[in-house]
């Protein structure tokens, strides 16, 4: 089972204390971001993924490789 935050409500947060969040739960998190399009997704997955110093896959790369 992946361990969550468990982030109930929302609020505004510095980067640095969601890095701390994210890595108290694990070393080597998988982050999954969802929401509706233009919502600053992949911004977000970008400023998170150089902070965190991780490998970002964006699904738009995935949903559109050749079969």
């Amino acid at each position: 089972m992946l361990p969550s935050l468990e982030i109930h409500n929302w609020k505004k947060e510095s980067f640095s204390a969601l890095k701390s969040k994210i890595l108290r739960v694990t070393p080597r998190p998988l982050v999954l971001i969802d929401g509706i399009g233009g919502s600053g997704k992949t911004t977000f997955a970008a400023k998170l993924a150089d902070i965190l110093k991780a490998n970002l896959v964006s699904s738009d790369f995935i949903a559109f490789l050749p079969h």
